[in-house]
């Protein structure tokens, strides 16, 4: 059902992602059927158009995201572009200019409807989540490969050599080489990095085709078009009709199509596979800015019928992107709506704006691939590259697992990448996909979670008055930790999202206690960014513990250039930190505004329960009030003193020296309101710990002595006390037996 609530937003976002996509339509398109020559580039450009229209509009209709935009990719482009060269060389296909034309337009459509099938059965059967644990390193490597020969395929355009594409092709013909169309070429490409400076409210792209296109003109003006390259073409601007198998069917028979199917079928499965993946890697990229969660069996569903229908009308082939749907949504996008009206408004600019989009350089559309294509290499294989040369020069030792795991990603995705550009891409996506299964096999282990427990099970070590510990006991289940283990990688990753966002249903805070992580790669880091993100979103708290003491890890995410993003979230050196924290947050809601003074009077204090006024006063007159500044100590470990002290104000903290080493453990905090050194009151034994004012703080001592004295003058106030001391210890225990109970069976 289309949602209008957002009309404005939409509208606005549907115009900024039209802008972005039809230069980048009408270049993919022109790729795709180069073979074809020249003059069939205007066609070639419509049919990218297309694309965007019927795939782009049922896509957003029927998908599982609300805010993606589809569109032709650069992957898909390049095995059809191959595939069309690959038929092109057939003998069996016409050598006359219209037959030809609809034999290779039609072949290639019914392998997009092959790919759009393929989509729509991965989606049936549910197979959307295990598309994404495709490693990134993978994914990274085919990124970089298929940028380096979208480049090369636009050389010819670029440097006026008409029909030519790659370094061998123009080495061969560098005498046709156009000085003044490299410029036009080159000014466009220029423009598209640099408008960004001075041009915030215009998409560079738009900007980079307004001025290329302008200093064409204005060169063939000065010095002629003779020496400039060919524009697009006559672009028809007739409304679309799904003729295309009606036409090849005309100059084919049903046998001449069926036996160039074996041709067809593997590149179909590959562009389904490509375009799959890309769509639903758009969708995690959509989640990090949205704050939702995809459904990602019903985006492949909507992006297969999208290819489906296209396929009628010769257009190419349709996969989520990410630049679009970003601009979508920083726009004012917010529902399918958006993704719909996008289609509706370029299919207006082919009906009504055909004739100006045909006067469009060549030369022009090569610069903005060009510059498309350098945006599409992988930042961080880039980072790592740099990180690495900067250690070496600097004499700098990176950790050896992380230099081993570093090394290991960059292999990964520079062999991918090789492949990509030495073989055919059909052939590349299968090495890729072995090499994929290679990695997952041996990297799946145990599961990623140790153990998993509540707030309502699991206290921080901070002793709260009984009121306080009865609330968390209550709404301690909204605090979730999760206690991971292993390593943190493209096939754990996404199952720690999935966790993470599921607990998020009831919890409000989601602790990572990533004390055991020995490894995390460049997903796993991705995937903490992404949650990052989302639970700012949804109005979550993620915190994560021991990541910044983990240097091995800190050191990976500063190579992959994610420590100053992360450093959005909140991080503690240990879980009972990052536990203290979120109860703190949690009591701070939960409870009425405190005291500005932040002192608990005695008689609202659990160890005067049940005591009459004449009894409290009685008890008052014995204590002596004393105040410790923040550091100070008020209990040394070893002293053989026996006074009971009331925190009565601030807080103070329980340690215990750690043997052959210098420094001290923390047993737990004291918050006001409660009482220590009562084992020393009752035992008569030396004191365990040290005890230090965490904040200024303020405490009513009962000395041992004035104990002994109300214990012979007032027998019935000195029972009363010694009995709320036990009711004290009782619960500590208690809580104490129950916490090691719980973390014994998890």
């Amino acid at each position: 059902m289309v949602n209008f609530s957002n009309l404005k937003g939409d509208l606005s976002g549907a115009l900024t992602a039209a802008t972005i996509t039809i230069p980048q339509c009408i270049g993919y398109g022109i790729i795709v059927f180069a073979p074809l020559g020249v003059g069939f580039a205007a066609s070639g450009a419509l049919l990218g158009l297309y694309t965007a229209v019927f795939a782009g509009f049922v896509a957003a209709w029927l998908g599982g995201n609300p805010i993606q935009i589809s569109g032709p990719k650069a992957p898909s482009t390049l095995v059809l572009a191959a595939l069309v060269a690959l038929l092109a060389a057939n003998p069996q296909v016409p050598p006359a200019l219209g037959p030809r034309v609809a034999v290779l337009v039609g072949l290639v459509c019914i392998t997009i409807l092959i790919g759009g099938i393929f989509q729509v059965c991965l989606g049936t059967l549910r197979c959307g989540n295990l598309i994404k644990y495709v490693p990134f390193p993978v994914v990274a490597g085919f990124t970089n490969g298929i940028a380096f020969v979208l480049v090369q395929k636009q050389l010819g355009p670029l440097l006026g050599i008409a029909g030519k594409s790659g370094f061998i092709a123009v080495f061969h013909h560098l005498s046709q080489i156009e000085p003044l169309t490299i410029v036009v070429g080159l000014t466009t490409l220029a423009t598209f990095f640099l408008a960004p400076r001075w041009i915030k409210i215009i998409p560079a792209s738009i900007v980079a085709l307004l001025v290329g296109t302008g200093f064409y003109y204005l060169l063939g003006a000065l010095a002629g078009y003779s020496h400039l390259g060919p524009l697009i073409g006559k672009i028809s601007t007739r409304f679309p009709e799904p003729r295309v198998y009606v036409d090849l069917l005309r100059t084919w028979n049903l046998q001449q199509v069926w036996a160039f199917l074996p041709y067809l079928v593997i590149p179909g499965l590959v562009l389904g596979l490509l375009g799959s993946l890309e769509s639903l890697l758009t969708c995690v990229a959509a989640d990090h800015v949205s704050g939702y969660r995809h459904r990602s069996n019903r985006e492949l569903r909507a992006q297969g019928l999208g290819n489906i229908v296209s396929s009628f009308f010769g257009a190419i082939f349709c996969a989520g992107s990410v630049p679009r749907t970003l601009v979508n949504y920083r726009a004012g996008g917010r529902t399918s709506l958006a993704g719909m009206m996008s289609s509706v408004i370029i299919l207006l600019v082919i009906l009504v704006l055909g004739p100006l989009v045909g006067r469009i350089p060549l030369a022009v559309i090569a610069g903005l691939i060009m510059a498309v294509a350098v945006t599409m290499v992988d930042k961080g294989s880039v980072n790592i590259v740099k990180k690495l040369a900067a250690s070496i020069r600097q004499h700098r030792k990176i950790p050896f697992q992380k230099e081993k795991d570093i090394l290991f990603d960059l292999c990964i995705s520079t062999t991918v990448a090789v492949i990509t550009i030495t073989f055919e891409l059909i052939d590349a996506v299968g090495i890729g996909i072995v090499i994929a299964s290679l990695l997952f096999i041996g990297k799946m282990g145990k599961s990623i979670f140790r153990r998993t427990y509540y707030g309502d099970e699991i206290h921080a070590k901070k002793r709260r008055p009984e009121a306080q510990s009865a609330i968390l006991g209550r709404e301690g289940r909204r605090i979730v930790v999760f206690e991971l283990q292993g390593p943190i990688f493209f096939g754990s990753g996404e199952i720690l999202a999935k966790e993470v966002e599921s607990a998020w249903g009831a919890a409000d805070y989601a602790i990572l206690d990533m004390k055991r992580v020995n490894e995390i790669d460049s997903t796993g880091a991705y995937i903490l960014l992404h949650l990052i993100k989302t639970a700012a979103v949804r109005e979550k708290r993620l915190l994560i513990s021991y990541l910044h003491g983990n240097q091995s890890l800190w050191k990976f995410m500063e190579i992959m250039d994610l420590n100053k993003v992360l450093q959005e979230g909140q991080f503690f050196p240990d879980t009972d930190a990052a536990l203290e924290w979120a109860e703190e947050d949690l009591l701070g809601q939960l409870l009425p505004a405190p005291d500005t003074t932040g002192e608990i009077p005695l008689e609202r204090m659990e160890i005067t329960q049940g005591f009459t006024p004449r009894e409290l006063e009685s008890l008052k007159r014995r204590l002596i009030l004393r105040s410790y500044p923040k550091g100070e100590r008020l209990i040394h470990r070893g002293e053989a003193n026996r006074d009971l002290f009331i925190l009565t104000k601030g807080s103070v903290t329980v340690t215990i020296p750690l043997p052959h080493r210098q420094k001290s453990k923390r047993l737990f905090t004291l918050e006001a309101g409660v009482i220590f050194g009562e084992m020393a009151l009752l035992d008569a034994q030396p004191r365990s710990a040290d005890v230090w004012a965490e904040e200024d703080s303020q405490v009513f001592i009962l000395t041992y002595p004035e104990f002994m004295a109300l214990s012979r003058e007032e027998p019935e106030v000195a029972l009363k006390l010694v009995v709320n001391i036990a009711k004290v210890l009782s619960i500590n225990v208690r809580l104490t037996s129950r916490e090691v109970r719980i973390l014994a069976d998890s």
